[in-house]
C-alpha cells in the first residue's frame, strides 16, 4: 500500500535510518553510515528500491521510496512477501514493481537507484 505525504522529509533514507539504529543497537561504533543527498534536475524523481529476505522463514519485504528533486518524499511503499527463498527475485521483483509504480504515477524522468549488485549489473 503506498503511503503519499504532503510534507517530505529531506536527509537520510529510510535503509540508512534502519542501519544506524542497528548500528547503535549493536553497538558497533567501529561502522559509519554516511548518506547524502545528491540533487536532481528539475522534474526528475528519485526512486530507491530495496528488499530482504528471511530464507528460513520463507518470507521477505520490499520498500521503494520515491523523492522529488529537493529530496522530498513524494511516497513510500511497503509490502510483505510470503512463500520466497530467493534474494534476487526478490530484487528483481521490487525494481519492477518500483518502475510500475513510478509510471502509474505519471512520472517520466527518474533516476531508479537500489542496492543489488547481482539485480543492477
Amino acid at each position: 500500500m503506498w503511503h503519499v505525504h504532503g510534507e517530505g522529509r529531506k536527509g537520510s533514507s529510510v535503509s540508512a535510518c534502519f542501519a544506524k539504529r542497528n548500528i547503535r543497537e549493536n553497538n558497533a561504533a567501529q561502522v559509519k553510515v554516511v548518506v547524502k543527498w545528491k540533487p536532481l534536475g528539475d522534474d526528475y524523481y528519485k526512486v530507491n528500491f530495496d528488499g530482504a529476505l528471511d530464507i528460513q522463514e520463507k518470507r521477505g519485504g520490499v520498500g521503494i521510496v520515491i523523492r522529488n528533486s529537493t529530496a522530498e518524499v513524494m511516497g513510500v511503499l511497503a509490502e510483505p512477501l510470503r512463500g520466497v527463498n530467493d534474494p534476487l527475485l526478490i530484487e528483481a521483483y521490487v525494481a519492477v514493481r518500483a518502475l510500475e509504480d513510478a509510471r502509474d504515477l505519471g512520472l517520466t524522468k527518474i533516476v531508479l537507484e537500489g542496492d543489488s549488485a547481482g539485480m543492477i549489473n
